[in-house]
């Protein structure tokens, strides 16, 4: 009889696990599908459309003051103005 890999049966389920996981970590398109909505989480408040900053965004320094180099419009995640 030729030599199978992982040929015992506790190897085989050993093997299994990993493999199931990673399968379904990246072939599920819950993790890999893009957010669109708003934020508001206190440092940042703005939109997000496929996964990227979207429209007008207002960032916030850590003393309440707004972060100029932050805030601004936004289009497809990059800094329009």
């Amino acid at each position: 009889m030729p030599h199978v890999f992982c040929h015992n049966p506790p190897m085989n389920r050993l093997l299994i696990l990993p493999v199931l996981l990673l399968t379904l970590l990246v072939g599920n398109p819950a993790f890999s599908a893009d957010f669109s909505g708003e934020i508001d989480q206190g440092s940042s408040k703005g939109t997000y459309k496929n996964g990227k900053m979207e429209g007008p965004w207002v960032s916030y320094s850590e003393d309440g003051t707004v972060d100029n180099e932050l805030t601004g419009t936004y289009k497809d995640g990059e800094k329009v103005k």
